[in-house]
């Protein structure tokens, strides 16, 4: 960001007095990059976990920079798209135990979309609030933004950026099961002594590194190049006496009730698999 923080000085190095719609520019995106590094206080823990952190708010920002050139709109998409990384992965921890990682990327896609709003239809009101404040937001601070960044500034920070990641990464891999721990201390603000997981950004982050590397040496699927071993054939045949049924295995691994979605059609008894011993349904039971 020094290259951005150098362009924008620039600007007023020959001007004796700022103007005020300069001013108020400035002061925004002063704004939201103490925004980030709040959420960065708050959701990371150590000094590898805040460099990453770090290193990604400046990877996002040159990208959007790259493409709009806009210092105030590529800080306002970053942090959007930090708080929307955090929201998320906090939303899948509660419900799976696990964090967001890079991999997660693969779902994203209109059905998977239409089947998250079907089982929580109370997630549509807050998006659409989010997107009824932002394109306005975005819309005012394009007109009023004056600064830009030139392209090969905004390529050449992402590609150290990307660079620095790279090296963090290495240097400081990820737990392989860490999207599952909860490594974070108890926070004084909470009641009951509730736990939050951190470290979203920089784990998500570094699981990209991680995965683009699996992808590239192992490819999507990891299988052995020469296999000794073959399948044992039977020795005897399987003749049965009748026709055999027709099998059908459900797994259900995070047992959700999916009764939580409106006109899912159950068996008889299907609710009594959530219900405590005292008659209680698990997903209701208060904390």
């Amino acid at each position: 960001m020094l290259s951005v923080a150098s362009a924008l000085l620039s600007r007023f190095a020959p001007a004796e007095s700022i103007s005020r719609r300069d001013a108020l520019a400035l002061v925004i995106i002063t704004l939201l990059h103490l925004s980030a590094l709040v959420v960065m206080t708050a959701t990371e823990l150590d000094l590898a976990t805040k460099a990453t952190f770090l290193v990604t708010w400046a990877l996002l920002n040159f990208f959007w920079l790259a493409v709009l050139r806009r210092p105030s709109i590529s800080a306002l998409l970053s942090l959007g798209m930090v708080v929307a990384l955090i929201l998320l992965s906090q939303f899948k921890y509660d419900k799976l135990m696990m964090t967001v990682n890079f991999v997660d990327l693969m779902i994203i896609d209109p059905d998977t979309s239409a089947f998250l709003f079907t089982i929580m239809p109370r997630l549509r009101g807050p998006v659409i609030v989010g997107a009824l404040v932002a394109i306005p937001l975005l819309a005012v601070l394009w007109r009023i933004d004056p600064f830009r960044i030139r392209v090969r500034t905004s390529a050449l920070g992402g590609t150290l950026c990307m660079g620095a990641l790279v090296i963090l990464s290495t240097a400081y891999p990820a737990d392989l099961y860490g999207e599952f721990f909860n490594r974070d201390y108890v926070s004084k603000f909470a009641r009951y002594g509730e736990f939050f997981n951190r470290d979203y950004v920089s784990k998500f982050a570094r699981s990209g590194v991680d995965a683009v590397y699996e992808f590239a040496t192992h490819g999507l699927l990891e299988s052995d190049a020469i296999v000794a071993d073959r399948l044992k054939v039977a020795a005897a045949g399987c003749n049965p006496a009748g026709k055999l049924p027709h099998i059908i295995l459900l797994h259900d691994e995070s047992s959700f009730d999916i009764t939580a979605a409106p006109g899912m059609i159950v068996p008889p008894g299907y609710q009594r698999h959530f219900q405590s011993f005292d008659g209680v349904p698990v997903r209701r039971r208060p904390a």
